[in-house]
């Protein structure tokens, strides 16, 4: 069973009944202030320089750790409702990021769409799957060149084809990691056709000097 469930925290490898023990998710440091994505502010949860964290999104990537979703959420949520509690009303939506079909298929999920998943339950916000990727790409982070990052990232995502309109609705958009933002900035270019009144910009983790 232990091969199965791990007893061990990833980050110190104390024996912990989470993947996370509670010493190491304590040392973590909240980004409090946003950062920027092209001249919009980014809100952060975590620094994605931290070895930890960086950790953590990897192996629920790249070894299928899906209970690190529900760590990483807690995480966010809590950053959400400190930075937007007066926003969060009736009328507010959580949109997830999503990954590219044939990457989901590899991958056995999306890790972005079950981390929002997560943030909606723990904030009572409604969920909605309004993007499409269209593109399949390499990742932003393996491209250094800012030419080919922006030309790789160019028309990737279309509103859903059954997607309702967001007009009136306060939209949170959701990364798991941003790079550079150029993930971020053409997501929302294509969410802004369903006429959402405000979007906010929400990554679980960025790399932050």
């Amino acid at each position: 069973m232990e091969a199965l469930f791990p007893s061990f925290c990833i980050g110190c490898g104390c024996r912990s009944v989470s993947l996370v023990c509670e010493s190491c998710l304590d040392k973590l440091i909240i980004i409090r202030s946003p950062d920027d994505c092209f001249g919009r502010p980014l809100l952060v949860a975590l620094n994605y320089r931290d070895p930890l964290v960086s950790k953590m999104i990897r192996s629920l990537k790249f070894e299928g750790l899906t209970e690190i979703a529900d760590i990483l959420a807690k995480i966010a949520a809590k950053r959400l409702s400190l930075e937007l509690s007066p926003l969060i009303n009736s009328r507010t939506v959580i949109i997830p990021l999503p990954i590219h079909y044939f990457r989901k298929i590899t991958r056995g999920f999306d890790q972005t769409g079950l981390i929002t998943e997560r943030i909606g339950s723990l904030i009572n916000i409604p969920v909605v799957h309004a993007l499409k990727r269209t593109k399949y790409s390499l990742p932003q982070s393996a491209i250094s060149d800012p030419l080919h990052r922006k030309k790789n990232i160019a028309h990737s995502f279309i509103p859903e084809k059954d997607a309702v309109s967001l007009r009136g609705k306060i939209a949170i958009l959701v990364d798991d990691v941003s790079t550079s933002g150029g993930t971020m900035r053409e997501a929302e270019k294509a969410l802004r056709k369903l006429k959402p009144k405000k979007i906010i910009l929400f990554a679980v983790a960025k790399s932050i000097n």
